[in-house]
């Protein structure tokens, strides 16, 4: 029986198994499109919310616009009126009726070529119309006496707040025979520069007008991307114009407006929820296809890195190994030149004759002896990469390595006139360590204080103990040129230094702290510093605390009382 048969027979049989699994992909699915249904109505919503807040600043955007344009529109008439109503000539001549081919020139075709203005009035606060231009764009043969009257009514109001406002021109909209108008009055002032009597009272007003018909509204959509630009009533939207002062236009510039991204939306709504229903399913069917792939590409990848992992251990392996030898076969001949250069520095079989072949000895047997040093320290940073470093940890009495240690440095201080100031601490300190290892930790500590401290300045050296932790601390302090914070958080690593000119001067591998961290870290310790440069460096030195002789005499002898 195949396998298909066998399942459809466990099926028939009431196989709980299979039941069971149905249930589980049934569990699964209800979750997954709930959430897959809410994923759904919070992009719905985000994008009703996006929608919205864009048809909103795509309505201010066009009303910034509108703005511009009608201020592009109306600003040359108001600034061509302030300026002419300023003007000795026009003052002096404004007392009768002006000369119409003065006014012609000056005022009117001349401001309508000039600013787009459709009329100008010279008007006195009685009522006299001193001078009268109305272009045919207007379809106003003449003013009507109520016409006349209200800009007489207008011109007085302008003339009582000449003497209040520092901006006696008035402007704004009207409707004149149910046509929009922008109307501009300023009073008419002599400035005395011109021959004008300066101070005297204004008695008249230089009116402009202008025409918002279908050929500026024309311009406007034209200029400024407002398609379909007209003026309505306030309330119906658009942009709101404002009213010349006293009077109540109720006129607003409106234009039409693109399709509304909420509507676009709504629209497209049943196309959306197929969509995601198709998404769904798609997602379901992908989610499935790549769980297979991923499995079996991180069955692939972790094959793939257990085979990097191997071959990167053998090349450290490889690699440790050629240091370690390569360093063997250079101790070699750097004993047998260092002896030799003893020998001969020593002078063991008679003198060397000149003076200066003592010289080159003795700086024969330095350079050998700092080479080999080098070599030491990368042999041992080898071993500690490759963890064949043995530790023998065991109770250390610190105050005597310490003391051992100052003792092999203390030449190279005098040498630089610095002392070592160490006040010693109880000998019955221990410490848990490996005694040959922290004593090489110690020597480069103080070796490196020594080293870069300023000439004449003192190195001290200070023990602590913090019996609530039950840790014993080494301080190694000096005043030297210290270090930078951005050299600090790499101290340790291998083949650090510092580019500070006094550190350049003093010959290293930068290998010194990086031997220390390991080894303090083998035994069991801490090490920590301090620094700023040009003041100094405090390396403290974190050991555990071990019972001292004394100590553990007293707990056999109350083991034995027990």
């Amino acid at each position: 029986m195949g396998p298909q048969t066998s399942w459809v027979g466990n099926l028939l049989r009431g196989n709980k198994t299979a039941f069971a699994g149905s249930s589980a992909i049934l569990a699964l699915t209800v979750p997954v499109a709930a959430i897959l249904g809410a994923c759904f109505y919070v992009c719905y919503w985000i994008l009703q919310s996006s929608a919205h807040h864009a048809d909103a600043a795509e309505l201010e955007a066009e009303q910034r616009i509108a703005r511009a344009a009608i201020l592009f529109t109306t600003a040359p008439i108001v600034k061509s009126n302030s300026d002419y109503a300023y003007w000795d000539e026009l003052f002096l001549r404004a007392r009768k009726v002006l000369d119409p081919k003065w006014a012609d020139a000056h005022l009117g075709p001349y401001q309508e070529n000039l600013n787009g203005i459709t009329g100008a009035a010279v008007l006195t606060k009685m009522g006299a119309v001193q001078y009268l231009y109305l272009s045919p764009r207007t379809g106003i043969g003449k003013l009507t006496p109520q016409e006349l009257h209200l800009f007489t009514s207008l011109t007085l109001d302008v003339l009582a707040g000449e003497g209040r406002t520092h901006e006696p021109a008035r402007s704004g909209f009207i409707r004149l025979r149910g046509k929009p108008i922008f109307l501009s009055i300023t009073p008419i002032t002599a400035s005395g520069l011109e021959g004008g009597p300066k101070g005297a009272k204004p008695f008249a007003s230089l009116i402009f007008f202008q025409n918002f018909d279908g050929a500026l509204l024309s311009d406007l959509t034209k200029h400024f991307n407002l398609d379909g630009a007209h003026i309505g009533s306030t309330g119906s939207g658009g942009l709101p114009l404002a009213s010349f002062p006293g009077t109540q236009a109720n006129l607003s510039l409106e234009w039409k407006t693109g399709v509304a991204s909420q509507d676009i939306i709504r629209e497209s709504l049943p196309v959306l929820k197929t969509l995601a229903i198709l998404s769904m399913l798609l997602i379901a069917a992908v989610a499935g296809g790549w769980s297979w792939i991923l499995i079996r590409l991180r069955k692939m990848e972790t094959a793939a890195l257990t085979e990097r992992t191997l071959a990167a251990e053998q090349a450290a392996q490889a690699k440790s190994l050629f240091i370690a030898n390569m360093s063997h076969e250079l101790r070699t001949p750097l004993n047998a030149i260092i002896g030799f250069s003893e020998m001969l520095t020593n002078q063991l079989f008679g003198p060397l004759g000149h003076r200066k072949y003592g010289e080159y000895t003795e700086d024969i047997l330095a350079s050998g002896r700092h080479l080999l040093a080098i070599v030491n320290d990368i042999l041992l940073m080898s071993k500690l990469e490759a963890k064949k470093q043995e530790y023998e940890i065991g109770a250390v009495a610190i105050d005597t390595v310490v003391r051992e240690t100052i003792m092999l440095v203390c030449g190279d201080a005098a040498k630089r006139g610095i002392a070592i100031d160490y006040k010693g601490g109880a000998d019955e300190l221990t410490v848990f360590a490996d005694r040959q290892a922290l004593k090489q930790v110690l020597i480069n500590l103080l070796s490196n204080a020594v080293k870069f401290s300023f000439a004449d300045a003192p190195v001290e050296v200070s023990i602590r103990e913090i019996p609530s932790k039950d840790i014993i601390e080494v301080r190694v302090s000096d005043r030297g040129c210290g270090m930078s914070r951005e050299l600090l958080r790499k101290l340790g690593q291998p083949f650090t230094q510092a580019s500070h000119a006094y550190i350049r001067n003093n010959q290293g591998t930068g290998l010194g702290l990086s031997i220390c961290y390991a080894l303090v870290a083998g035994f069991g310790g801490a090490l920590e510093f301090e620094s700023a440069e040009n003041v100094g460096t405090t390396a403290t030195l974190r050991l555990r605390s071990a019972p001292s002789e004394n100590t553990r005499a007293m707990r056999r002898l109350e083991s034995d009382a027990a």
